[in-house]
């Protein structure tokens, strides 16, 4: 008799601790959404299969994870676009991809350069259901509601019965979330996944429990107010924080490795935002970001964007247009002025005021600066939370 009940239990329990798969099937904490909601929703596809979700960023780039794509050539990749459907269904735009690159800085055991840009063989046009979406010019603050849309499982054991049983959502959900401190996060995050240093960092960004991302949600776009404010690296599943790389402190790097976008209908360019947002998040959204976002000037001067406290001073730079550019350092809080080439093809030097709470520097920044994409080692990594060197 033990020897029948036994095995009838084995098989019982996963059920009953569980509880079998969602019968509506979501996003954690999430609902459906059309298309519209999300026209800058990218599904990424991997050998037939949607694996990852992704941002359209330019008319011919898609900005996702990089662990999605970095271990397959681009023969096997491509991306679908105005659908709210996962699986291919004879809905939206099916695109292949002519063009992969992963952050250099990507490593499998850490979050936060985990980015990859995919270049779309044709040029999307703008529509309702296409529309590429900007990157952010600030940072959230701790407590701030934010939306993260993707096709990802939809309960938190999803990591092991979606891939078993095949239960991931057939439409597009949306889940709106909090911004969680970083500096507790890496301490949740060390109790649930490495010991050792997984790369929270100040390019990285989390949301609380409870609602987000989970197995297959990778790359999915966290949004704030239409502006894409990170990639999400790794779900939580509900059991520990959702992990995202903080698209602002890759700015540089995107534009350096990405052509200028040019429209190709008369539909505006800018991402529609959601209108269904959390009933607290008047209180606890940022309403502004002029108090805390770099602004774009007219004049020659730039503004750089600078983790608060570092003790390093690699710099991400953005290729400069005119006589303006606009860098993100780690280790001061500078503004900088470079004056443009000669027409001649002589280059005038350039200087770079920097001014921080404790001290004035005054340095120069040679012109083969410009092309730097971030910091060569991990160790560059700021440990506090990125601020607004405008402020």
């Amino acid at each position: 008799m033990i020897r029948l009940v036994f095995p009838l239990l084995l098989v019982a329990l996963p059920w009953t601790v569980f509880g079998g798969p969602d019968p509506q099937p979501r996003i954690i904490g999430g609902s459906s959404v059309d298309i519209e909601d999300a026209p800058y929703q990218a599904a990424i596809i991997v050998d037939n299969s949607a694996v990852c979700s992704g941002a359209i960023i330019k008319s011919d780039t898609i900005l996702t994870a990089a662990s999605c794509v970095y271990e397959y050539s681009i023969d096997y990749i491509q991306v679908r676009v105005s659908t709210t459907s996962r699986d291919y269904d004879g809905t939206g735009v099916l695109l292949d991809v002519c063009g992969k690159i992963t952050h250099p800085q990507y490593s499998y055991w850490r979050f936060d350069f985990n980015l990859a840009l995919l270049t779309l063989c044709d040029r999307l046009e703008t529509s309702k259901t296409i529309q590429p979406i900007s990157v952010t010019n600030s940072v959230p603050q701790d407590g701030a509601w934010l939306s993260v849309s993707g096709w990802g499982s939809t309960s938190w054991w999803g990591s092991w019965w979606d891939r078993c049983f095949g239960s991931l959502p057939s439409q597009l959900q949306m889940a709106w979330v909090t911004v969680y401190n970083r500096e507790q996060c890496a301490k949740d995050r060390a109790v649930w996944f490495h010991l050792w240093d997984n790369g929270i960092s100040g390019y990285t960004m989390c949301t609380n429990y409870g609602t987000g991302g989970c197995s297959y949600d990778t790359g999915a776009p966290l949004v704030d107010d239409g502006k894409l404010v990170g990639i999400l690296s790794e779900g939580g599943c509900t059991t520990k924080p959702d992990v995202y790389a903080s698209v602002i402190w890759f700015q540089s790097w995107i534009d350096a490795n990405t052509s200028p976008d040019t429209p190709s209908s008369s539909t505006s360019s800018s991402p529609i935002s959601s209108s269904s947002s959390p009933t607290s998040s008047s209180s606890s959204s940022p309403t502004s970001s002029s108090s805390s976002s770099p602004t774009s000037s007219s004049s020659s001067t730039s503004t750089s964007t600078t983790p608060s406290s570092t003790t390093t001073s690699a710099t991400y730079s953005t290729s400069v247009s005119s006589s303006s550019s606009t860098t993100a350092s780690l280790g001061t809080t500078s503004t900088s002025t470079i004056p443009s080439s000669t027409s001649t093809g002589s280059t005038t030097s350039s200087s770079s005021t920097s001014t921080s709470p404790s001290s004035t520097t005054i340095s120069t920044l040679p012109s083969s600066s410009l092309s730097t994409a971030g910091p060569t080692t991990s160790s560059d990594t700021p440990s506090s939370s990125p601020t607004d060197a405008s402020t």
